[in-house]
């Protein structure tokens, strides 16, 4: 996997960071959503372009692909995905996770631009 070494990058880990504290405020909104979600499921949580919690449901395993790429398709909407009965610690850690590497990302990819661009 071939890595972007450009602002955009940059700004696609600010946004990716941005988007998981989102979810990361709703975390009881999702863990509702997982402990309601039987076992044949995948729970998916959306962050709009707007940066607001779009929402979060479960989807049939077997329709995953083809809701997520629909969700995909709507330019600007960032998706993350939790297993049925993720308990909320579960999806805060996740989300942290999530926040804690993206923000590392920009941040290599700023400094090796200061030092690699004029």
């Amino acid at each position: 996997m071939t890595i972007a070494l450009t602002k955009q990058a940059v700004e696609q880990a600010r946004w990716t960071a941005q988007a998981a504290q989102v979810l990361h405020q709703h975390a009881p909104i999702i863990a509702r959503t997982c402990a309601e979600a039987s076992e044949n499921t995948i729970i998916v949580a959306i962050v709009e372009q707007d940066c607001s919690f779009g929402g979060s449901w479960s989807l049939p395993r077997e329709q995953l692909h083809e809701r997520v790429q629909h969700l995909e398709d709507q330019e600007g909407k960032w998706l993350l995905t939790f297993a049925p009965l993720a308990s909320l610690e579960v999806i805060e850690q996740q989300c942290t996770s999530v926040n804690r590497l993206a923000s590392k990302r920009g941040e290599v990819i700023e400094r090796w631009l200061s030092k690699h661009t004029s």
